[in-house]
């Protein structure tokens, strides 16, 4: 039955994995077997194609206890910081932002070796420079990581505890006729949101970086480009950047989309590409000095072709990505019950 699916989904998806279907499994029976017995002791005769009563399985699911409820009563979250039901969302984000900023780094300190060229025996020192300045980093982003998902953790246990107090101040029960549907359209894909705003909060750090050793990386003759590409624009890839931290940590502590915050990512995508805009257009105005650093007219006219490809595409992905909230905010929120999953961003 529909609605039996809908709450063992919502049971499910607050379990650890590795235990979830376990769990899932001995629960559908128990529901199962308590309804048939509800049936017999009611006097209640079906036949066997049919679905229960609705009534009696709103009651049963209403006596098992919310999903909330029923997922801590098997791994209780206030005992932890990061509960098992968020534990391998946590362990995939690490892996995968640890990997990321290893290569990022990785990429700098070559380009760095490249504009820098280094005297015999210096290499050594600054190798360890760049090391110590990652592990001072992955520090930092381990310890954001977890505050995000401890946050979440303590923000869904708030929530969880509001049915038993519901319960105890004499309020009505939950009614399992508002479970989510299975594919819920509104959920958050968590994971994406939580690696995004840590994504964002990285490169404004490597933004500020680049900024402040800028004059020595850049040589003379090349520094009305890199002003007009990176200092001119700079107040709005700063408020890209920054914007884009803030709503990705909202919408993973929020779990839910909802109108204001599909408007709200649409405007940080503008912003975002209002601000690439301006770095093009400084790189293009002023492509032409590279020919003081040996670059052959050809290879600029592949620069700027090169420029205006990543313009593109990078708006291509944006247009791609807010299809789907554009047509939710004026076509209607598609059909409840639909298996389309809208992915936070």
């Amino acid at each position: 039955m529909e609605l039996i699916e809908r709450y063992l989904y919502d049971v499910g998806r607050r379990l650890p994995a590795k235990q979830r279907q376990e769990v899932v499994d001995e629960l559908r029976t128990s529901i199962y077997d308590a309804l048939e017995d509800a049936h017999e002791s009611e006097g209640i005769s079906r036949p066997a194609a049919q679905g229960f009563n609705e009534e009696l399985v709103v009651g049963e699911l209403q006596g098992l206890g919310s999903p909330q409820e029923v997922a801590a009563s098997y791994f209780p979250q206030s005992r932890y910081l990061i509960g098992p039901q968020h534990y391998d969302q946590f362990r995939q984000t690490v892996t995968w932002v640890f990997s990321s900023l290893g290569a990022v780094f990785f990429v700098l300190f070559c380009i760095t070796l490249w504009a820098q060229p280094l005297e015999p025996g210096q290499f050594a020192g600054r190798l360890a420079g760049w090391g110590w300045e990652l592990l001072d980093t992955s520090i930092f982003v381990f310890a954001l990581l977890v505050l995000i998902f401890a946050a979440i953790q303590r923000l869904e246990w708030d929530e969880d505890s509001a049915p038993e107090s519901a319960a105890f101040e004499g309020k009505a029960l939950w009614d399992p006729r508002d479970l989510p549907a299975i594919g819920d359209l509104e959920e958050v894909n968590r994971f994406g949101a939580i690696t995004s705003a840590v994504a964002d909060l990285v490169l404004l750090g490597l933004l500020a970086r680049l900024v402040y050793q800028l004059p020595e990386l850049i040589p003379e003759s090349l520094s009305t480009l890199a002003s007009s590409t990176l200092l001119t624009p700079l107040p709005w890839l700063v408020a890209a950047l920054g914007l884009g931290f803030l709503f990705h940590l909202v919408l993973a502590l929020r779990g839910k989309w909802h109108r204001g915050l599909r408007l709200a990512h649409l405007a940080v995508d503008l912003v975002a590409l209002y601000a690439l805009w301006q770095v093009v257009q400084g790189f293009l105005a002023h492509s032409g000095d590279l020919a003081a650093v040996g670059f052959s007219e050809n290879a600029i006219r592949v620069a700027n072709g090169n420029a205006w490809m990543v313009l593109v595409i990078f708006s291509a992905i944006l247009v791609w990505e807010n299809v789907k909230h554009l047509r939710y905010l004026f076509g209607g929120a598609p059909a409840k019950g639909s298996s389309v999953q809208v992915a936070g961003s």
